[in-house]
């Protein structure tokens, strides 16, 4: 694990300050013109301010990560770095990096104050992510010097296979009576009376069967299917995305995972358990 760290270093526009500062006092010392002088002096001030300032901006910087309790790949994790100020100074215009993508801006951040800045990472693939050090970077006061600061916030996170769009489940031959209507289709020999919907019947002018959504079974056991390659990886965010639907229909879930079975159970918690134990399925080239 390395250590916090801290530097300073001049911008472009600060190497151009420089030069012309130098410039001004030859003219000035050369010819004795007051305008150059006085020039000199002002870009000299503004240089000798510039890295001290600079410097005190980001000193007692810090910040830790609010992550969302769950991840998935390929979407946007929405939450915030609380940043946090025990220098001796207010510090303005800081600028945040974190690992993946993830960056926020601050104008001005309090001595001895805590804020919280809306971040949003985004990780590509599934399983373990380490996420490692936080930087600062601030050009304040005048884009001379940019001052940056690094703090060590080593974390795991567990991100989960993408969950693809599960398939809705409905009735093909409309046996729940009490479901939610999804669909209609013609009367066939030996369908009960009580499944023709009557008022589309009359109008339509023959018999109509409703076709109805139907009801949660209380025992779901998801199969992950057998591949390699592409296809394990598509098969592993099928299998997320019917967990996650079906637990937020309030089915109990199960999994089949190769030679691997966890039986149907309706938690939080076991939910997010079958996540990981997709994050972490080993690849298969």
């Amino acid at each position: 694990m390395g250590a916090d760290a801290a530097g300073l270093r001049m911008t472009a526009a600060g190497g151009g300050c420089s030069l012309l500062c130098a410039g001004a006092i030859f003219i000035a010392v050369s010819t004795g013109d007051l305008q150059a002088a006085c020039l000199a002096i002002t870009l000299g001030i503004m240089l000798a301010i510039s890295a001290p300032v600079a410097w005190l901006n980001l000193v007692g910087v810090s910040a830790r990560r609010q992550l969302p309790d769950e991840i998935f790949a390929a979407r946007t994790a929405v939450g915030q770095l609380v940043l946090s100020n025990q220098g001796p100074v207010r510090s303005v215009a800081v600028f945040v990096e974190d690992a993946f993508g993830a960056t926020a801006v601050l104008d001005g951040l309090p001595r001895d104050a805590e804020i919280g800045a809306p971040t949003r990472w985004r990780f590509a693939h599934r399983g373990r992510m380490q996420l490692g050090s936080i930087r600062f970077k601030s050009q304040f006061p005048f884009g001379l010097f940019e001052s940056w600061r690094t703090v060590q916030r080593p974390c795991e996170v567990v991100v989960f296979p993408t969950p693809l769009p599960a398939p809705a489940v409905r009735s093909d031959a409309a046996r729940q009576v009490g479901g939610e209507l999804v669909g209609l289709r013609e009367y066939a020999p030996g369908d009960p009376l009580r499944w023709v919907h009557w008022p589309t019947s009359a109008r339509v002018g023959q018999p109509m069967v409703a076709l109805r959504e139907e009801p949660i079974d209380p025992q779901i056991v998801v199969t992950v299917a057998e591949a390699v390659g592409v296809e394990w990886e598509r098969s592993l965010s099928e299998a997320s995305g019917q967990i996650d639907a079906w637990s937020r229909r309030g089915a109990a879930v199960g999994m089949r995972m190769g030679d691997r079975a966890w039986p149907p159970r309706a938690s939080a918690r076991w939910r997010r358990m079958l996540l990981e134990q997709l994050a972490l399925a080993e690849a298969r080239p």
